[in-house]
């Protein structure tokens, strides 16, 4: 990245908040890593989202048969489903700051609304998806001024709401065994805390998008409004961590930026609420 590049990124993350949203063009940290890889079709979460026509907020339930969204605006917390990143990124904490890259950014080109079972997010769990010129979006929840539109949206389709996990319970069966270090709650009886090396991880990120990208198609596991025809299954995992910046996600302002980290503080169960337990440093090949 030139000296330009990033002054402008600098300049635009500063200001950033849900009033000044970014361009939904602009990369984040996984994306970035990966290069022209990430291009085209990325895959994203948007979660405090609203949909709004002319300015005001707008129920989508109408569009959904039709598939038209002239006119139609969303803005949103967006992060990457790439990498260890994306895998924390699933749990929707955007209290806990610095563990994954997400931005406000706003959208004006909705091409698709659709409810999948796509391995991508959460192992295959049911969510509405919405398609763009630049990505696809997993949805999460919605802002709290929006949420009675959203409800008709999940009504429309027969889907579930989703909302940020639980971090006091054992690690769920989608998140993977080799990241189980970034799982801020309990770990299985004889399991490890692991994280990926850096490299590890851009490797498989690489290969993971260039298989992508020269496949003609890719089976995402869509359904219709009235079915599915994929099951929940393992997901895969295009892993990496990278250096994490945060917003504070109720005021949208940028903190500053924390230098990268090798090392997984974990709290032990067996020891009062919020104390540490042993920090394990992870420079080699995780443990599935």
């Amino acid at each position: 990245m030139t000296s330009f590049v990033r002054d402008q990124q600098s300049n635009w993350r500063k200001s950033n908040c849900r009033q000044s949203p970014a361009s939904e063009g602009e990369l984040l940290d996984p994306e970035r890593a990966v290069g022209h890889l990430a291009s085209k079709n990325r895959a994203r979460i948007i979660s405090a989202f609203d949909f709004t026509i002319d300015g005001a907020p707008a129920s989508i339930e109408p569009l959904l048969q039709e598939q038209r969204f002239q006119g139609l605006k969303v803005t949103g917390a967006v992060s990457s489903l790439l990498g260890q990143e994306g895998i924390y990124a699933q749990g929707l904490w955007y209290d806990n700051k610095g563990r994954f890259d997400w931005v406000w950014a706003h959208i004006d080109n909705v091409l698709k609304l659709e409810v999948r079972h796509d391995t991508r997010f959460r192992g295959g769990a049911q969510c509405i998806w919405m398609t763009t010129s630049v990505g696809e979006y997993a949805m999460g929840f919605p802002h709290k001024s929006y949420t009675k539109f959203w409800n008709t949206a999940l009504a429309f389709f027969g889907a579930p709401s989703i909302g940020p996990l639980l971090q006091d319970d054992y690690r769920p069966d989608w998140w993977p065994a080799q990241s189980s270090g970034l799982w801020p709650g309990l770990l299985r009886p004889g399991e490890e805390q692991c994280v990926l090396t850096w490299e590890e991880e851009l490797r498989q990120m690489t290969e993971r998008l260039s298989v992508e990208a020269g496949a003609n198609t890719i089976d995402l596991g869509c359904s219709s409004a009235h079915g599915s025809s994929g099951q929940p299954g393992q997901p895969a995992h295009n892993l990496r961590q990278l250096r994490p910046w945060n917003l504070a996600f109720d005021g949208g302002i940028k903190a500053k930026r924390k230098e990268p980290y090798d090392e997984v503080t974990s709290t032990d169960p067996n020891t009062s609420s919020g104390s540490k337990g042993r920090k394990r440093k992870l420079t080699g090949r995780a443990r599935a």
